[in-house]
């Protein structure tokens, strides 16, 4: 297992990212992790976040929004994961921080329950189903 990471930005690589892979999210969206980012959509409609740090035992990373994305682009954004009862669930819980600092110190989302909320206090976690 890995455990906290500092990476340099922009395609730096974390080998065994368990969750590394394609999935289709609960709204039928494309969701791609790598090692280096986390692409949600498709296409031109597609948004890209490149991975600045990642703890993978605590089950979050922090990434620059891409500046072609149409929100929030060039800001920074934080990704919580969680696993219950064999479904992995994210939650995005910043999405505009000003700073890879301010996205990691955003608060940890609920994971008692992704099924029923807990990701900004009143949203549920996304769940995400292999490709």
């Amino acid at each position: 297992a890995l455990a906290s990471l500092v990476l340099e930005p922009y395609g730096a690589l974390v080998d065994g990212l368990a969750i590394a892979g394609e999935y289709t999210d609960n709204f039928e969206g494309y969701h791609q992790i790598s090692t280096a980012f986390w692409q949600q959509g498709e296409g031109a409609d597609a948004s890209w976040y490149w991975m600045q740090s990642v703890d993978a035992e605590a089950g979050w990373m922090v990434a620059q929004n891409d500046a072609g994305n149409m929100f929030a682009p060039g800001l920074f954004s934080r990704f919580d994961w969680t696993t219950v009862d064999g479904t992995l669930y994210f939650c995005q819980s910043a999405f505009d921080a000003e700073s890879a600092e301010a996205a990691r110190a955003a608060p940890a989302p609920d994971v008692s329950d992704p099924a029923e909320g807990g990701c900004g206090g009143m949203f549920l976690w996304s769940a995400l189903s292999p490709r």
